[in-house]
């Protein structure tokens, strides 16, 4: 019971993580983005 509790609260912390990374990654991506439009234009 314990261990599947721990299991589920460190599931919870690695998504979050994952979510958080994917955002920053998204944020990332687009102004490199714009960085790309702008050098080409």
């Amino acid at each position: 019971m314990l261990v599947r509790h721990d299991a589920k609260r460190i599931q919870h912390l690695v998504f979050d993580r994952l979510d958080h990374a994917l955002d920053v990654g998204l944020q990332v991506g687009r102004s490199r983005r714009r960085q790309l439009d702008f050098a080409i234009r």
